[in-house]
């Protein structure tokens, strides 16, 4: 299980006023590393939903803190981009934090959503799915739930009876 660790030393966490801060100050909360860049069209359509679900976890009193993880080729970008977000940044100088963190939770490709709890342990590293899906009060058992359904699902399928000598069958439908 990963647990996020403070990696390197100082302010590097920036608020919207531009006041920076140490990740301490996220301790205590659920923490959403949102991997995303301005260039980046499925991030620029994924942006402003997540922005949308933050702005009414953060409107009901939910204990709540995104950062945003830039992978933008320069920090004029960067900066235009954050911008138009209500979370944090991960200062774009520290470009060797934001490769450790991509390292650390296996990022692939972007937009991608690393939930967190307020320990820094690993909620789920599905959290674009987990932050739409479900309330913010059940983010903490949202991989037990989906594994739960699955297992369900599982012996659902396995409960159907196989008649002998069967041929599937497939439709295509064409639109």
């Amino acid at each position: 299980m990963s647990k996020l660790v403070c990696i390197g030393e100082g302010e590097v966490i920036v608020s919207k006023d531009g006041t920076k801060s140490t990740c301490e100050s996220l301790k205590g909360k659920i923490i959403g590393l949102y991997f995303s860049a301005h260039w980046c069209p499925p991030c620029r359509g994924f942006t402003p939903v997540l922005a949308k679900k933050y702005d009414e976890i953060i409107t009901a009193g939910g204990n709540f803190e995104i950062v945003f993880v830039s992978s933008d080729q320069d920090e004029t970008a960067c900066t235009e981009y954050f911008n138009e977000m209500p979370w944090k940044l991960l200062d774009f100088a520290y470009r060797d934090i934001k490769q450790k963190l991509s390292t650390e939770f296996s990022i692939n490709g972007i937009p991608s959503l690393i939930l967190l709890d307020e320990e820094g342990n690993l909620l789920t590293s599905d959290g674009r799915s987990a932050i739409m899906s479900c309330e913010f009060n059940q983010l903490k058992t949202y991989e037990a739930d989906k594994l739960a359904k699955q297992l369900e699902n599982d012996i659902l399928i396995e409960k159907i009876p196989l008649i002998e000598n069967s041929v599937e069958s497939f439709c295509l439908i064409s639109l």
